[in-house]
């Protein structure tokens, strides 16, 4: 009830762990218990999601602690991060929005 995986389709998640880091919002991606290295997820595997989305996804895991100001500023620096991937590559056809 407390970890959240979504995934943001054609952006790599290592390059989104890069920048977030630098944003301050801890996060991981592969599978948890491979921590540290970017192994796909078994769990997203066995749900059937694809290889290229699994690679493309991120996980997020909150504390009880958490506010809910802080998790909407981690949403809008995940948002903002995906934006500056997506434009270095040049794919300005990206449609999630603040």
């Amino acid at each position: 009830h407390h970890t959240s995986s979504f995934c943001l389709p054609e952006i790599d998640a290592a390059g989104m762990l890069i920048l977030l880091d630098k944003a301050g919002v801890a996060c991981s991606a592969g599978s948890a218990c491979h921590s540290g290295s970017l192994h796909s997820s078994s769990v997203l595997g066995a749900m059937g999601i694809s290889a290229r989305d699994a690679a493309c996804t991120l996980r997020v895991s909150f504390h009880r602690f958490n506010t809910k100001p802080e998790a909407e500023e981690a949403a809008h620096k995940v948002i903002e991060c995906a934006h500056k991937l997506r434009a270095e590559r040049g794919d300005d056809g990206m449609v999630v929005t603040h």
